[in-house]
């Protein structure tokens, strides 16, 4: 069965993705091409096209056999980009979201709470101030 489709896909130049087992190499991805399929003896010739070179692979090597399939151009995370550019908030905004969630968590604290506020609170103007 697997001879018949590679005999198949060497007849309509389909364009592979094989993961091979390649000792001390560990898995390898191949996309290209058949260009021999022998069927008695179960190997193939395949054109490499990323590596512009020819393999004689033997059934026993090959992991999964596919035909390629090209990603789609725009992917997820292009997609996601997009739209986090679209709706991301200017600095400006950011800093006041920022600012005003402090003072409101502050405003929520009890008195006794903030006594142990005060020092980081000045560690921190202090900081800015020596930049």
């Amino acid at each position: 069965m697997v001879s018949e489709k590679l005999t198949l896909w060497q007849k309509n130049k389909t364009l592979l993705r094989i993961i091979t087992v390649e000792k001390g190499k560990g898995h390898q991805v191949h996309v290209g091409n058949v260009l021999y399929a022998d069927e008695q003896s179960g190997s193939f010739l395949f054109y490499d096209l990323d590596q512009k070179k020819n393999y004689n692979f033997s059934m026993n090597e090959i992991e999964d056999i596919q035909p390629y399939e090209k990603p789609p151009t725009n992917a997820p995370a292009k997609q996601l980009q997009k739209q986090f550019n679209k709706s991301a908030p200017k600095i400006e905004e950011f800093k006041e979201d920022v600012r005003d969630e402090a003072i409101a968590l502050i405003k929520s604290l009890p008195s006794s709470k903030l006594y142990a506020l005060i020092p980081l609170l000045q560690l921190l103007k202090n900081s800015d101030a020596k930049k």
